[in-house]
């Protein structure tokens, strides 16, 4: 199983491709929480797909500790770098939503708009959404306007945590990041309810990243298995995943989902680098734009339902297909288009200014 510690060469194609699986697994999630504005209470496809948002999590502590393992890198270059490439989209997208809730707030359904929760949620901050305000939708109460960036808040939290561990010895930060939220998790149960931020950044859920940190410390000393047995675990621990997902089991998500999660991502990096690598070229286009695919899928399906709403006669399994299979493929292809016409630029622009602004002076005179 082990193998001599090596240099990483590899670019983890197989988890960019994870990354495009884990996005259409969300948008199939909410096509069929769609199903229920024309009034279809018991859809006949199943309810599953949320955990896409965990092995988001579990990839997340894995590419965060694989980039800096083993190299110096600043909390405040980290942090740079991790805002460059989170920002520009989110607040377009927020921005975008918090224009719809004022001129149109028929068309997002769920989304009203007030000043300290928009301003929340520009900042990453978790706070009331006055949409869910009812008891029965407690669990979608700490949502920014642009209902999806909930896992944004989460990511953002961690990399200001992990940032700060980055002042210590590398063999100090997973034990100072696990240490961190446990400490939040131990004070969330304890501690006032009324804590709306102690609920939220206690939430166990944050223990998916320390497993992606964990998966990339075996992966980085090469402790693997063989192809075929990284294949079988990977193919079980999606299915453990989706199961758990369907069987809606009263059990910390971070176990259910979280734990089969961090098994794929160690699975298919075990399967690229014993040399098990397939090209899925489409399947890595989309692994690219998962970002915005992921943010902008809630337009996306805004449109479907307009569409669908026209030609919906009586609910049939043919019907809900139908609708899913058209939710895919606009939102796939609305995710691809944003990548290739606003966050790639964006990036490739800020990174440009990136570079110049810590050029010296002198070089260019």
């Amino acid at each position: 199983m082990n193998t001599p510690p090596a240099k990483m060469t590899h670019s983890f194609i197989y988890l960019q491709y994870l990354r495009g699986v884990a996005a259409m697994m969300v948008v199939y999630f909410h096509s069929v929480v769609q199903l229920r504005n024309f009034g279809i209470d018991k859809p006949l496809l199943p309810m599953i797909g949320e955990s896409g948002v965990d092995l988001f999590f579990v990839l997340s502590g894995f590419l965060m500790w694989i980039t800096t393992s083993g190299k110096e890198v600043s909390p405040g270059s980290f942090m740079l770098k991790r805002l460059m490439r989170i920002v520009p989209l989110y607040w377009m997208l927020t921005l975008t939503a918090g224009a719809a809730a004022l001129l149109a707030p028929s068309l997002l359904k769920h989304t009203l708009f007030e000043v300290t929760h928009f301003v929340s949620s520009l900042m990453f901050f978790p706070a009331p959404n006055p949409s869910y305000l009812d008891p029965s939708e407690a669990g979608l109460l700490l949502t920014p306007i642009l209902v999806p960036g909930w896992t944004l808040n989460y990511e953002m939290f961690f990399y200001v945590v992990f940032a700060c561990a980055l002042l210590f010895p590398q063999r100090l930060r997973l034990p100072l990041v696990a240490g961190t939220f446990v400490v939040l998790a131990i004070a969330r149960v304890t501690l006032s309810s009324d804590a709306m931020a102690l609920q939220f950044y206690g939430n166990p859920i944050v223990f998916e990243f320390v497993m992606g940190m964990g998966v990339a410390m075996l992966v980085k000393r090469r402790t693997l298995i063989d192809a075929r047995w990284a294949g079988i675990m990977t193919l079980v621990a999606l299915a453990v995943m989706l199961l758990a997902n369907l069987a809606d089991l009263v059990v910390s998500r971070a176990i259910a989902f979280g734990i089969p999660a961090a098994f794929v991502v160690y699975g298919l990096c075990c399967l690229e680098i014993r040399g098990a690598l397939r090209n899925f070229k489409y399947l890595r286009i989309v692994g690219d734009a998962s970002y915005s695919l992921y943010l902008t899928h809630v337009f996306t399906l805004v449109v479907c339902r307009l569409i669908f709403q026209h030609v919906y006669k009586a609910d049939s399994l043919a019907t809900e297909l139908a609708f899913v299979a058209l939710c895919l493929a606009l939102s796939v292809t609305g995710g691809v288009i944003t990548y290739y016409v606003y966050e790639k630029p964006t990036s490739g622009l800020l990174n440009k200014i990136k570079t110049r602004a810590a050029v010296p002076a002198d070089v260019h005179s």
